[in-house]
């Protein structure tokens, strides 16, 4: 039986609705993005980061290499002695004792050499002054029973004709007398307060200007009021007593022992 006219159009109006609520509904599903996304822009790539990289990256995506720290740091006897305070006194100790020994060596022009004790030190001075570059400063003390100093006040830059002053100095160098190792590494403390790096290189027991290994001891950390290091270079050490004092000077000091030959 056909619907009434009025029945008709009631029923093609709600179906009407049913589609429109349908078809809505389906545009705002398609359209929501996951919880806590982003819609990307048309045409994007979903593989791409939302933020930039953080951290110490170049532009291909490799990581820059680390400061080098330790760049030009000088060395004594081939061993790295680093400086924090750009500068470096060497106290070389030229009793009569340094005279000893003769063993060949490797000169400064890469030759074979042979030389005394007191020979080889001075070589291996001159070539760790040679290798400092001009933002460093250094100076020299030897002793026997006495101390001398190539300058008598603080460090001075390593320049071509500083470093040229400085190995004519060394040069003239003589083993001679007794050993003053605390007042001689006391002196080098004492030229530059700044300084923070003293290298002390001795072939003996210590026998004048302090009472003993703890006398000398006691000189040399009374000196150090600015807290430098102090690296020891034993020469022919072959007493254990004798290389314990060592150890200690740099052990309390804040250094590092090493034998040499």
């Amino acid at each position: 039986m056909p619907l009434h006219p009025i029945a008709r159009s009631l029923a093609l109006a709600f179906l009407a609705t049913v589609l429109v609520a349908g078809l809505a509904q389906a545009q705002t599903t398609a359209g929501t993005p996951p919880a806590g996304g982003t819609t990307p822009p048309a045409g994007s790539n979903m593989d791409l980061p939302l933020e930039t990289p953080k951290g110490n990256v170049d532009p291909e995506g490799d990581k820059k290499p680390p400061e080098d720290d330790n760049k030009d740091q000088p060395e004594f006897f081939g061993e790295e002695v680093p400086s924090e305070s750009d500068s470096i006194v060497f106290v070389i100790d030229r009793s009569g004792s340094m005279g000893w020994d003769s063993k060949t060596f490797t000169g400064l022009d890469g030759s074979p050499k042979r030389g005394d004790r007191m020979t080889r030190a001075k070589t291996e001075l001159m070539r760790s002054i040679g290798q400092l570059t001009e933002n460093f400063k250094f100076n020299i003390v030897a002793y026997d029973c006495s101390i001398i100093a190539w300058k008598s006040n603080g460090t001075e830059k390593a320049t071509d004709a500083n470093k040229a002053a400085a190995f004519a100095w060394i040069q003239r160098l003589d083993p001679d007398g007794g050993t003053m190792t605390g007042p001689g590494t006391a002196r080098g403390l004492e030229l530059d307060r700044d300084n923070k790096l003293v290298v002390l290189l001795t072939d003996g027991d210590p026998n004048c200007g302090a009472n003993g290994h703890s006398g000398h001891k006691g000189v040399i950390k009374s000196a150090n009021t600015q807290g430098a290091k102090v690296n020891v270079f034993g020469v022919g050490v072959d007493s254990g007593g004798f290389r314990g004092f060592l150890q200690a000077v740099a052990a309390e000091n804040g250094g590092k022992y090493v034998d040499v030959p």
